[in-house]
């Protein structure tokens, strides 16, 4: 786990410095486009962090602990309330969570959803947990994740169609990604489970979801390395040099891109 944040960060600077300290650079890419969009939010209490792993995204994005957190990873559970990001951090399932109906005014949820494969009774068993007029802000990857992909793109431009299908189909599998939707899709998934899709804003256009695909590979294949030297000047410089190439992506929007920032309301009656 790597080391738990004092505070909640205000600077996109600071959060991105510290996720390329502790973890691989693709996940320092995402998640730290994810926080800024993320702090544009405002998150009318209680909350419930779905999904809540080990606890630091929340405490990056929050300046006070959620009401609750819940994660079907009970390792995640005990890292995450030793993170003290939320006041009831819960092992559990997000299509059968343990919570009385309308016990929520905002479900939030970074980049989890596309994990769990019963989408439709996950959505239904949010709607049950928010109340009317509550509402739920999540992060997803898009119908364009795969299409955007480098590697794929390459393959395209030599004729290759196959093989890019091929690795369009790989990425999200390692990723466990069950999920790549367009907005209309979600529209139409929410509709059925009660919930009204009010705003779903992409990001992570194509150059970026580009660099991720290439992080993907290179930076996991150099993390065994990375851990070796972390605590060294050598991880230190490492630090700074990627710092430099990741920034310029930290702002970037576009009117299509490979993940999805989706907000949607349980109607009030």
């Amino acid at each position: 786990m790597p080391p738990i944040p004092a505070h909640s960060y205000t600077c996109v600077e600071d959060v991105l410095g510290y996720y390329l300290a502790n973890s691989p650079p693709d996940h320092a890419l995402w998640k730290t486009i994810e926080w800024r969009l993320f702090r544009e939010y405002d998150y009318p209490a209680p909350v419930l962090d779905l999904g809540c792993g080990d606890g630091v995204f929340a405490r990056l994005v929050f300046d006070r602990p959620l009401t609750a957190g819940i994660d079907v990873l009970a390792g995640r559970v005990r890292k995450a309330g030793a993170a003290g990001a939320h006041v009831l951090p819960v092992t559990g399932d997000a299509t059968t969570m343990p919570f009385a109906a309308n016990s929520f005014r905002t479900v939030f949820s970074g980049c989890a959803m596309e994990h769990v494969p019963p989408m439709p009774k996950m959505l239904a068993e949010i709607a049950r947990i928010l109340q009317p007029g509550g509402q739920l802000i999540t992060t997803v990857p898009s119908g364009y994740f795969s299409e955007y992909l480098q590697l794929p793109t390459l393959l395209r431009r030599w004729g290759w169609e196959a093989g890019a299908r091929w690795y369009g189909r790989l990425i999200p599998r390692l990723l466990t990604m069950v999920h790549l939707y367009h907005p209309a899709q979600w529209r139409m998934l929410m509709a059925d489970a009660g919930l009204e899709l009010v705003e779903a804003r992409h990001f992570m256009p194509r150059p970026a979801i580009a660099l991720f695909d290439k992080l993907v590979i290179i930076g996991n294949m150099l993390q065994p390395v990375l851990w070796t030297i972390h605590g060294t000047k050598l991880h230190d410089q490492y630090v700074r040099w990627m710092y430099q190439k990741l920034l310029p992506y930290m702002r970037a929007d576009a009117p299509t891109g490979g993940a999805l920032l989706l907000v949607a309301r349980k109607p009030r009656s």
